[in-house]
């Protein structure tokens, strides 16, 4: 079985000797040339009339079997035949039947095989290699060992393996190791058999970067040090390794290389205990486990670091993970790091059609300076419980992918310079589910350095009290929906147009102190227990509503108001409310104006709908403070004509209070009062008394400077968010 966990391939520099040897291959390291020709009878290695020099090989000897002549050889007899080298060509075969053993390179001589062919070991059989000195190479070729049949390898030196395959389902083989032995590539697999056996008292494995040990068996040389990938692939048997260097139970660290376990991997060195930490390793668990030497325990199951490594879950419906806490916290941390090193760290758990309870807090973060990466992934249908707190730390380089899953926190989540994506990668498929139930911070991780929580493609998530920083993004696409508790924004709320998106506050205000809101038409905002306020901050909060936002009270107290949606509630305007595009700005309750309050509009010709701002009230109206009217795209109005600003259902009180209103070619706009509309007409221009020097150019200069400060940090704090 293919693993889906394999590491990445790297050339190790010890197996530069092997190819120079190899290379040098025509320059015999032995007495003479022996080739392989089947004249006789086409198989049997005994008779020397299939040897191109009329006899069979001695120990020092190069045998080569090639493919021109009839390329298939037997050897069938009762004991040991050695030679000095082999090489096999691709196309050729050789069996070594029962009762025969082939000692490739004698002590005083070390072995070269360069096998591009194939290479059969029946039961009883042997194929003893002495890989010391220039090693052996089987990267194109196939050694099979037949249950019952044994594969030798005497080091120290390096044995490319291709494929080399030990054992039957009915019966195992064994692998027999003698020194310091490198598995340097290729391929070594054990069948679906207990019964397969590496060992050896003095033997030295070494499992290296390009290499794959898979399978089921026992695994008990003298040490195992796994710097590739082991793989517990067998159906019905377990893959079981008796010694791992790559374990130190004084800190319980699990270091290097990759572990998969699609069946039962034990690593009985851990003896009863479990790992604490993953250290640039690797782990994955689809359908079997990763179980300590007692055989039953689960060597995750108090897992507290992930640290520039990674865990991957597969087809695992029930997965707990109980973090050791470190005194005197009451409750463990899993913690996934990405640091600092020469290539840069990489630290990720995913989960596939699984479910993982972390029964404890969750972080994942980055350290350092350079490109690590944290990641935390999601995918068909799993389900991550987080029963404490969820934190994300980074510099933009630590991501949280719910795709087509759910993630359940039950503690506060906090997001800090990172990315939580709740959605789908593929348009079609499935939404995906977010469950936060304490609160939520997307704070800032450092100036102009926001986090961002994306709900994608039909999703949803939920929160109690959430706090949006500055620099710190909240966008809803694609008809998403979240559902929270009081909201305080300081950073950019945006409800994308592509789709109807809805955001609701279920208990508590919506405060916009200092930040920017962005309803596109066809998406909602609602505040059902409370009102929208919107607070001065430094000067900066903004609101376009060309949807719908949805409060009892919709209060400005700062910055400015534009769009021309609709505002379904009452709206305090004690700010500047600029309806914009131009064009209709609805309000279903009343409209108050105070004092401080300034009404801008923007005229561009007659048509109400679609060229100059007006307002459309369903309830009472009461005016103070200011009204602006600017001309722009070279509209001139002319004598006589009129503009219906404001119309109502119920009652007027009051007046605005100060006028800032254009002439142009000796006219201007005088007002004009109805039961239930103000006009404006033009009318030619008198001496009628304007407000202060200071007051005019205040209320002139004042709504230009807060919506060019709040477009462009708009577009600022955006940007930062997507990394622009």
């Amino acid at each position: 079985m293919k693993s889906k966990f394999r590491p990445g391939a790297k050339a190790r520099r010890g197996f530069l000797a092997v190819t120079l040897a190899l290379t040098l291959a025509g320059n015999s390291l032995y007495a003479g040339t022996v080739a392989w020709t089947g004249v006789t009878d086409a198989t049997n290695w005994s008779k020397p009339g299939n040897w191109a020099t009329n006899s069979t090989p001695g120990s020092t000897d190069d045998v080569v079997i090639d493919p021109a002549a009839a390329a298939t050889a037997v050897l069938d007899i009762s004991g040991l035949s050695s030679i000095g080298s082999l090489n096999i060509g691709s196309g050729s075969s050789l069996t070594i039947n029962t009762g025969s053993s082939l000692n490739v390179g004698p002590s005083l001589a070390p072995a070269v095989l360069l096998n591009s062919g194939t290479i059969n070991v029946s039961t009883g059989g042997q194929l003893t290699l002495d890989v010391s000195g220039t090693g052996v190479n089987n990267s194109a070729g196939t050694i099979s060992v037949a249950g019952g049949g044994t594969l030798a390898l005497t080091g120290p030196g390096a044995y490319s393996a291709g494929t080399t395959n030990l054992g039957s389902a009915a019966s195992g083989a064994t692998l027999q190791i003698t020194g310091e032995v490198t598995l340097g590539s290729g391929s070594l697999n054990l069948s679906d058999s207990s019964a397969n056996i590496i060992t050896g008292a003095t033997g030295l494995l070494t499992n290296d970067y390009a290499a794959t040990i898979s399978g089921a068996g026992n695994l008990n040389p003298a040490s195992l040090t796994n710097n590739g990938l082991l793989s517990a692939s067998g159906t019905n048997n377990s893959l079981v390794v008796s010694t791992l260097t790559n374990w130190d139970s004084a800190s319980s660290t699990l270091t290097g290389g990759s572990y998969h376990a699609s069946n039962v991997l034990q690593l009985s060195s851990i003896g009863a205990g479990t790992i604490r930490t993953l250290s640039l390793a690797s782990v994955g668990v689809s359908a079997g486990g990763l179980i300590s030497g007692d055989g039953s325990t689960n060597a995750l199951s108090a897992l507290t670091n992930i640290s520039n490594s990674s865990l991957t879950l597969v087809d695992q419906p029930v997965f707990t993970i109980t973090p050791t806490p470190v005194i005197p916290a009451t409750v463990g941390t899993l913690s996934i790091t990405a640091d600092d090193n020469p290539n840069g760290g990489f630290a990720s758990l995913a989960l596939l059609s699984s479910g993982l309870t972390v029964a404890g807090n969750l972080s994942n973060s980055t350290v350092g300076v350079l490109n690590n990466v944290a990641l935390i992934d999601l995918e068909a249908g799993s389900i991550l419980t987080v029963t404490g707190d969820f934190s994300q730390t980074s510099h933009r380089s630590v991501t949280a992918n719910v795709h087509n899953s759910t993630l359940h926190v039950t503690g506060d989540t906090t997001n800090t310079g990172s990315d939580i994506i709740i959605g789908s990668p593929n348009p079609t498929g499935p939404a995906a589910a977010a469950q936060f139930d304490g609160k939520f911070n997307n704070k800032d991780f450092a100036p102009t350095v926001g986090s961002s929580l994306f709900v994608e493609l039909g999703s949803t998530a939920t929160t109690k009290a959430f706090q949006n920083d500055f620099y710190s993004l909240v966008d809803l696409s694609g008809g998403s929906q979240l559902t929270t508790d009081a909201f305080n924004n300081n950073g950019t709320v945006t409800l994308c147009g592509c789709s109807v998106n809805q955001l609701t506050v279920a208990n508590g205000d919506f405060t916009n102190e200092d930040g920017i809101v962005n309803l596109d038409a066809g998406n909602t905002l609602t505040v059902t227990n409370g009102d929208y306020i919107q607070s001065s901050g430094t000067g900066h909060s903004f609101t376009d509503v060309e949807g719908t936002l949805k409060a009892a009270n919709v209060v400005l107290n700062g910055g400015v108001l534009v769009g021309l949606g609709t505002i379904d509630g009452n709206l305090v305007n004690n700010a500047v409310d600029n309806p914009g595009d131009p064009g209709t700005q609805t309000i279903t309750g009343n409209y108050t104006q105070g004092l401080s309050g300034l009404l801008i509009l923007d005229f561009a010709g007659l048509n109400p709908a679609t060229q100059y701002d007006n307002l459309s009230i369903g309830g009472n109206v009461s005016l103070a403070g200011g009204l602006q009217v600017d001309l722009f795209n070279g509209f001139v109005p002319t004598l006589g004509q009129t503009f219906e600003i404001l119309s109502w259902t119920g009652t007027l009180a009051g007046d605005f209070t100060s006028w800032n209103l254009p002439t142009f070619d000796g006219l201007t706009f005088t007002e004009i009062v109805e039961s239930n509309r103000i006009l404006l007409q033009v009318a030619a221009s008198t001496a009628t008394p304007e407000p202060s020097t200071f007051v005019l150019s205040f209320l002139t200069l004042l709504p230009a400077m807060l919506l060019g400060a709040a477009v462009r940090r708009r577009a600022l704090a955006q940007n930062a968010n997507r990394g622009l």
